[in-house]
């Protein structure tokens, strides 16, 4: 239980401000760019950023939210942890039997990885929330 007084941090990824960090501009990224709207998910996962208001609402003060970017020495690093993920939802619609788009996410993940090997990242940045419970 958080005691009056003490404060709580929540940290979540940032799938609305997610992008795709490339070493030069014309680097062409279908499949990350492809991986990037799928995570948006068409704005389901927009609570992330309003977190600091739903604990304002819930009777938490002073809080506040930061957005944290992953440095670029971690973007490649995180890029392939995001990958392997993707990989995994594939396999869970193959284990229900829905190997027709686990197929399709299969192919879209080895593309995202080829274009990762060339410069690319998809890169999610931290949404980090603190707030102070009341005394």
């Amino acid at each position: 239980m958080l005691k009056p007084g003490g404060y709580l941090q929540w940290d979540e990824l940032d799938t609305v401000n997610l992008c795709v960090c490339k070493v030069s501009p014309a680097l062409e990224t279908p499949a990350l760019d492809q991986l990037r709207d799928w995570s948006w998910a068409e704005g389901r996962h927009d609570w992330t950023v309003r977190l600091a208001d739903f604990l304002t609402e819930e009777g938490f003060v002073d809080a506040r939210i930061d957005f944290v970017k992953e440095g670029e020495e971690l973007a490649r690093a995180f890029s392939e942890q995001h990958l392997l993920t993707a990989e995994e939802f594939a396999e869970g619609l193959a284990k229900v039997g829905q190997r027709e788009a686990a197929g399709k996410y299969f192919r879209l993940v080895q593309e995202a990885e080829e274009e990762s090997v060339k410069g690319a990242a998809l890169c999610v940045p931290r949404a980090v929330c603190v707030a102070k419970k009341p005394l």
